[in-house]
């Protein structure tokens, strides 16, 4: 979104969808195995990562 529509807030927005679907995942992978859980959360942290970076941009191109 951020590319595809040359937008910073579309960008951002699809980021904190992102994150609350990895989100959600680590929570229910959790619930039939901890050790898959443990596995996607490095994942989880470099899209909240992305997502802070995206915000950045969008707070400093007001």
């Amino acid at each position: 979104m951020f590319f595809r529509r040359r937008s910073l807030a579309a960008g951002l927005v699809g980021t904190l969808l992102l994150g609350l679907g990895n989100a959600d995942l680590v929570r229910r992978t959790a619930r039939a195995d901890a050790r898959a859980a443990a596995v996607l959360v490095p994942y989880a942290a470099w899209c909240a990562f992305a997502t802070v970076l995206n915000a950045s941009l969008v707070r400093r191109d007001r």
